[in-house]
């Protein structure tokens, strides 16, 4: 039982618990259970720490404008409905308190976790790979946490993948499953940056040349895969840039010269032994 569950089972039983200075005082109507003296004996030192004023200076009154504040303004310009406006800002408020009173955890135990030594490293871990990734919203930070978990996993997975003496089914089964989250992480990984932006290319085109006759398009055009057909609702963002019509040029000849074509009609062929003229005596002339 911590501090805090002592005072909610005091206050259980009926029990208003203060401090004077370094002790601390009861009120009751009847006298308080056996478990309940002893749970806050036990906690003394902290349950003093507890219910002593801060000495940051704030009192009451700053926090309440501090959560009135805050509640506000998630309400009237983050458009929350009053509870979560008000479930928004008790969580600030929390936060701000928390950073104003630092608390060290006691030797080999964790304060966030209440674990040993190696559960206060992996404690250590997780915070410092969130604080790393740095989300920016609730949505950066579900993923940056499935990041963590992911490649937890997978480093366990190879961790087991490694021991001695077991079956290979067994080292096969922790690197597929290795493989698996590891691949997961890649994707988580991708995934965040697309959400920030980081996943676009930029491509500028400085000239582009059109010859007669010829088009150019300039934008992201994918083409579909074999057996994909392109989504009717996916419209590529291009420019079509097309060239400027110009006056047909003459040809040297505008007439055109006839070319002879070969067809299967019937021609007349010229004699081939020719005429032979006669002498004035009837004699034929010799050439």
């Amino acid at each position: 039982m911590r501090a805090a569950e002592a005072l909610k089972a005091a206050r259980a039983a009926c029990v208003s618990v203060g401090i004077d200075g370094d002790d601390l005082v009861l009120q009751a109507s009847a006298p308080p259970p056996p478990a309940v003296l002893d749970a806050l004996s036990r906690h003394k030192a902290a349950i003093v720490a507890l219910l002593r004023p801060p000495n940051d200076g704030w009192t009451a009154e700053n926090w309440q404008a501090l959560f009135d504040t805050r509640a506000g303004i998630a309400e009237f310009n983050g458009g929350l409905s009053r509870a979560k406006a008000e479930a928004q800002a008790f969580a600030g408020c929390a936060t701000e308190w928390l950073n104003r009173h630092p608390v060290r955890s006691a030797p080999g135990r964790c304060l966030g976790c209440g674990g040993g030594d190696h559960a206060h490293r992996q404690y250590s871990a997780t915070v410092a790979g969130l604080i790393g990734i740095g989300p920016k919203d609730e949505l950066e930070g579900m993923i940056a946490a499935q990041m963590l978990a992911a490649h937890n996993a997978a480093m366990e997975c190879y961790r087991r993948a490694m021991l001695k003496d077991q079956p290979f089914e067994g080292y096969r089964e922790n690197l597929n499953q290795a493989n698996k989250l590891s691949r997961t992480y890649a994707l988580l990984l991708d995934a965040l940056n697309r959400h920030r932006g980081k996943g676009q290319q930029k491509v500028t085109v400085d000239h582009v040349h059109v010859h007669s006759g010829g088009q150019a398009v300039v934008g992201m055009v994918e083409t579909p895969g074999a057996g994909s057909q392109p989504k009717s609702e996916e419209k590529v963002d291009a420019k079509q840039i097309t060239n400027a019509s110009q006056p047909t040029m003459r040809s040297p000849n505008a007439d055109g010269e006839p070319v002879p074509v070969a067809r299967d009609a019937e021609r007349p062929m010229p004699d081939a032994r020719g005429t032979i003229p006669r002498g004035s005596e009837g004699q034929q002339e010799r050439p």
